[in-house]
């Protein structure tokens, strides 16, 4: 599967000015000037637009990429959200499964953002964090840590460990039981018949005694 390259290249010293010029071809030497944070503050600094690497959305891109590789589904990173969202019980058996649903739900809008609406990019859309996030996110997937990776060896340990065990097939049947209990049955019957015809025997001889 494709692999990460590195994610922003910082300015080098000869790269940054205090202030903007034109050299001899406009268009390669033009500069962007972006907002950096620094202790809360924005300061400003001024980068040739060649070295302006959008690290989030290439991040996110090569992540979108790889969810739709191991879903096999167009949808992508969609997908995978889909599959997470259509997993109720998830957070019973991965701790981070909320945080990570979270998460990833943001970067979508976060991206879609960025895509669609204008003055959105990721000098103000975007933390350091947050390609840190996405790249991690891709090694879990691909070192199957993820939440979809772990539920599914999470519930299949679960079903093995509680699936029945086949009761072995006992076959009872014994000639020798069958022919005692046969015999025991007759016994029975006789002893029924004779108590019967002793008992007819005594009321008679009572009877005769009363006439």
């Amino acid at each position: 599967m494709e692999r990460y390259r590195s994610g922003h290249n910082g300015a080098d010293s000869k790269s940054v000015c205090a202030k903007a010029h034109m050299g001899s071809n406009p268009i390669l030497s033009a500069k962007a000037v972006l907002p950096l944070k620094k202790n809360r503050k924005f300061s400003l600094a001024v980068f040739p637009l060649q070295e302006v690497i959008m690290g989030f959305i290439d991040s996110y891109k090569h992540l979108e990429k790889l969810c739709g590789e191991v879903l096999n589904d167009d949808r992508r990173l969609t997908a995978y959200i889909d599959e997470m969202e259509n997993t109720p019980n998830g957070f019973r058996y991965i701790p981070s499964w909320n945080e990570d649903l979270k998460k990833l739900k943001h970067y979508r809008w976060v991206r879609n953002q960025i895509s669609h609406e204008p003055n959105c990019n990721e000098s103000n859309m975007c933390e350091p964090d947050d390609e840190l996030w996405l790249n991690n996110f891709y090694k879990r997937i691909i070192n199957q840590t993820d939440p979809l990776a772990l539920y599914l060896k999470a519930t299949a340990l679960q079903r093995r460990n509680i699936s029945p065990k086949p009761k072995p097939i006992c076959n009872d049947y014994n000639p020798k039981n069958y022919e005692n209990t046969a015999k025991i049955r007759r016994n029975g019957i006789w002893l029924f018949v004779a108590g019967f015809t002793i008992f007819a025997i005594l009321i008679y001889l009572v009877s005769k005694l009363y006439l």
